[in-house]
C-alpha cells in the first residue's frame, strides 16, 4: 500500500510538472477567427508575436492584444521587452516565447532558417511602406509587398502587412508597435 501511496505521488508531481511545462509554451494564434476559444481566462503569449513583445489577454472566445514596453538596454539601445508565461510579466529573456527571431533578415546568408512557414515583417525595413517576406520550407523566401487603396481622394494609401493576423491591413499593430526601420 505504502508503494502505491508513493507512486501515486510522483505521478500527481509528474503531472504538475508536465503542466507547467505546456504552459510555458502556449500561444494564442491572432490569426484565428476565435484565438481564444477553450482557453481559460488569462494572460498568454501571443504565437508568432511574442518576439515582439505582443501577449493577449483571453476572456471567452476573445483576445485583446496587448504589448510589453520597449526599453533601452545598457548600451542605450532599444530593447524589446518579452511576455514571460510563467510569471506573467514582461522580462528581457524567456523560454516561454518559442520565436527566436521576430523579423527576417535578408542580408542572412539563410533568412529563413529555423522559421516555421508564415508571413514576416522584414528587419531594417520601414513596415510602412507594405514590404513583407513569406517564408517557406526554411529555405525558400518572397518577398511581397500590401496593395495599395484608393483614398477617394485621388490619392493612395499603402495597406500594412500585420504578423499577428497574417494580412494586409490599413492599422497594423505590429507595424505601429515598434520601428522596424531600426532593425
Amino acid at each position: 500500500m505504502k508503494s502505491l501511496s508513493v507512486t501515486l505521488i510522483v505521478l500527481l508531481v509528474l503531472i504538475a510538472v508536465t503542466n507547467a511545462a505546456l504552459e510555458t509554451h502556449l500561444c494564442v494564434d491572432m490569426s484565428h477567427d476565435t484565438p481564444c476559444k477553450g482557453w481559460p481566462a488569462g494572460l498568454y503569449p501571443v504565437c508568432f508575436g511574442c518576439g515582439m513583445g505582443f501577449f493577449a489577454e483571453c476572456q471567452g472566445d476573445e483576445a485583446t492584444v496587448l504589448n510589453c514596453p520597449t526599453v533601452q538596454d545598457a548600451n542605450g539601445y532599444p530593447s524589446i521587452l518579452m511576455f514571460d508565461n510563467v510569471t506573467k510579466i514582461c522580462v528581457e529573456k524567456t523560454d516561454s516565447c518559442p520565436e527566436k527571431k521576430s523579423c527576417v533578415d535578408m542580408a542572412a546568408f539563410a533568412p529563413c532558417e529555423g522559421l516555421p512557414d508564415r508571413r514576416y515583417h522584414l528587419c531594417n525595413n520601414d513596415c510602412k511602406l507594405g514590404y513583407f517576406a513569406w517564408c517557406n520550407n526554411e529555405k525558400d523566401v518572397t518577398i511581397k509587398r500590401c496593395t495599395h487603396v484608393d483614398d477617394g481622394n485621388g490619392g493612395y494609401y499603402r495597406l500594412r502587412f500585420d504578423t499577428l493576423s497574417q494580412s494586409c491591413i490599413e492599422e497594423s499593430t505590429s507595424c505601429a508597435s515598434h520601428n522596424w526601420s531600426s532593425g
